[in-house]
């Protein structure tokens, strides 16, 4: 990926932003393992960007069926995991029915 010198000035403050949160050592492990998750959906599936977006849905979903007590969401109203989570209020929606659609299948098959 070739970047203009002003996109590679903001990439470069995004990532030391990332880096600042998480720390150095940290912040290199998960972008090592966000490397190796890309790599294994473009060899095994042929996807050459990494769907992010799709694999954010996934993970907040899954939290929904856990207990709040392990650090899910499970019983948690809507609005609350809007604002842990920082994401819209349809994004969340979305995932919530996404959330109960997958377990009317998963109890009716």
């Amino acid at each position: 990926m070739k970047l203009n010198e002003i996109d590679q000035e903001i990439f470069e403050e995004i990532i030391e932003g990332f880096k600042n949160k998480y720390g150095a050592d940290q912040s290199h492990e998960i972008l090592k393992d966000i490397y190796r998750l890309h790599r294994s959906l473009a060899n095994k599936l042929g996807i050459s960007n990494l769907p992010i977006a799709c694999i954010y849905r996934l993970s907040v979903r899954e939290k929904m069926d856990v207990p709040v007590s392990e650090g899910g969401y499970s019983g948690v109203p809507i609005k609350e995991i809007i604002r842990k989570e920082d994401i819209s209020q349809s994004l969340a929606y979305n995932i919530f029915h996404e959330n109960r659609l997958k377990r009317r299948l998963k109890y009716n098959v």
